[in-house]
């Protein structure tokens, strides 16, 4: 038997859908306006300081920000405390990534970028200090109010988050749970190494072969029309946002049939009888990059 497993936690991401009176889509649309603006504002103060030599990137001084942006206009502490700090933390990853990409090319890479509308559309709150909670006639949400929510199938283990995101005019609550679990002690183990591939999705080391649709590619054509008609119609008009969400569906659509794909084919190894799995970590984009082959 294996005694070198231990209790772990069980991290699972549960999505329903949201129906908002016209009130409360009002409430959740600003405040994704201000979160896009509060993130772009402590961004544009970021690197005027880090360009200038001041200080390094840290969430001390983007607590500073903070603070000043506040002092500044009053409208942001229409977002939840925790909501904000949650801001704070996704810039900080944005500028991991932005130092990751220096290290490794070796050269100046681009600043994290700003986030336009159309890249900010999700917002997040903590199950603490009660900034939501799920009661019979709904979702409550603090200062947006209590929404419909579809819940179609029961959560396990503890909530920690919320996240309500809008997607093409629809709204989500994406629910993030940990449960703690023990795993059983198991006889015979029977593992199996995974090799992640470029022209094949991925190879077993028992030899079987896992390839990947490519559903993107397979929307290119529903894409890039589209594209062409949001293109050609006049910026801010009515006629270019029904493209543009138009677009967005069928990207959403190809997102969602390659969600689909990996839950079966992870629901599938789990349930084959393989008792462990083993990937080596690779850096694949670089792989693409030095020996030329295209990702599927």
């Amino acid at each position: 038997m294996n005694d070198n497993i231990k209790n772990m936690d069980s991290t699972r991401a549960y999505k329903f859908r949201l129906y908002p009176d016209s009130k409360r889509q009002s409430e959740i649309d600003e405040r994704l306006i201000l979160a896009q603006q509060f993130y772009n504002k402590i961004l544009e103060k970021s690197i005027a300081s880090y360009t200038n030599g001041k200080t390094r990137v840290s969430m001390a001084q983007f607590n500073r920000f903070v603070k000043e942006i506040i002092q500044e206009d009053k409208k942001f502490l229409k977002l939840y405390s925790q909501t904000r700090c949650e801001i704070e933390f996704r810039l900080l990853k944005a500028y991991q990534n932005f130092f990751r990409r220096i290290k490794e090319r070796n050269k100046k890479a681009g600043f994290p970028r700003f986030k336009s509308m159309d890249r900010y559309y999700s917002i997040v709150y903590p199950q603490d200090n009660g900034a939501f909670s799920i009661k019979k006639d709904g979702l409550r949400v603090s200062r947006i109010g209590t929404m419909k929510i579809e819940l179609h199938r029961q959560t396990e283990g503890r909530i920690k988050t919320l996240t309500i995101k809008k997607e093409v005019g629809k709204y989500y609550a994406i629910f993030t749970t940990i449960k703690e679990i023990n795993p059983p002690k198991i006889k015979d183990m029977d593992p199996v190494g995974i090799d992640m591939g470029l022209k094949t999705f991925a190879v077993l080391s028992d030899g079987t072969k896992i390839t990947k649709p490519n559903f993107r590619k397979n929307a290119e054509k529903h894409i890039a029309k589209w594209q062409r008609k949001v293109a050609r119609r006049n910026k801010g008009s009515k006629r270019r946002q029904i493209a543009k969400d138009r677009m967005n569906k069928e990207y959403e659509v190809a997102n969602n049939q390659t969600s689909d794909y990996l839950h079966k084919i992870t629901n599938q190894l789990v349930n084959s009888g393989y008792t462990s799995f083993t990937i080596e970590k690779l850096n694949i984009q670089n792989m693409v990059k030095t020996i030329g082959l295209q990702s599927q």
